[in-house]
């Protein structure tokens, strides 16, 4: 098991380059939640798992840059991952020679995001939105705003109300005053509508976990708060902004100049290999 910080992460083979990829700045993200609410990472190769034990896909990830395992590992590996639920996050630059791999453990495809990012020394045009009035970003400062986080989080993605809580007991242990990672909500009319969270590193903000209700959808409030956040990175002095997006937002990404890092498929384990 292995407990890192951002800065452990970028000393590690695993992610080491001259400046972090918008996949491996995910990867850094996961690992520090890991950190702050102390949940166990563990090495699989050049693969790591994430394992916060909460019975939702949504928390417990397998990521890295894998390669082939042994089959003694294949089969230890088996009898953990068959009793949680993963989500598998794989660069689609190695699923072709991954599909062994993806075979033995029984992985089906659920999603495909685009991992984008945004040159902030590059004069970026702005195009013009459909001004969304009454609109505004609020900090997750306290505990009624973190119950409103969590509640948006599991009509969006569908896990059972305070799992989203307890899977971010780090950043509430530190009395929501993590400069490093922080959350966020939508507020639209008064009423919390969206969320996402940011995290910080190596010049790099990145946008992950955001979505809206599903009412709240198609009115430009995902435009408008890209919109703000690319701004305050600017002023705030961040180099990129790094997000993942899927496929059919690209055409209104393409708006605000966007470079495409890399493509990742995400799986799940098939439910005939759930025990």
């Amino acid at each position: 098991m292995i407990r890192s910080t951002p800065t452990t992460v970028r000393q590690q083979d695993d992610f080491s380059r001259e400046s972090l990829s918008s996949l491996d700045h995910i990867f850094a993200y996961y690992e520090y939640l890991a950190y702050i609410s102390k949940w166990d990472v563990k090495k699989m190769g050049r693969m790591r798992y994430l394992e916060s034990r909460i019975p939702h896909p949504l928390f417990n990830y397998v990521y890295g840059h894998p390669s082939l395992m042994s089959a003694q590992d294949m089969e230890k590996f088996k009898v953990i991952f068959g009793s949680i639920p993963y989500t598998w996050i794989i660069s689609s630059k190695k699923s072709k020679i991954l599909q062994p791999f993806i075979q033995a453990f029984h992985l089906e495809k659920t999603i495909t995001n685009k991992c984008v990012h945004f040159d902030l020394n590059d004069q970026l045009m702005m195009p013009s939105l459909r001004e969304v009035t009454d609109l505004k970003l609020v900090h997750v400062q306290n505990h009624s705003e973190m119950t409103t986080f969590d509640r948006i989080s599991s009509v969006c993605f569908h896990h059972e109300p305070g799992m989203q809580q307890e899977f971010m007991r780090g950043y509430i242990h530190s009395g929501f005053k993590n400069s490093t990672m922080k959350l966020y909500l939508f507020v639209y009319q008064g009423e919390p509508v969206g969320i996402t969270s940011t995290f910080s590193l190596d010049g790099t903000l990145g946008l992950y976990g955001g979505s809206i209700l599903p009412q709240a959808r198609y009115q430009g409030i995902a435009s408008a708060m890209l919109v703000q956040f690319i701004d305050r990175a600017k002023k705030e002095g961040y180099e990129k902004l790094a997000c993942q997006l899927l496929p059919v937002a690209m055409p209104f990404v393409s708006r605000f100049s966007p470079r495409e890092d890399d493509t990742v498929e995400t799986y799940t384990l098939s439910k005939i290999f759930m025990r």
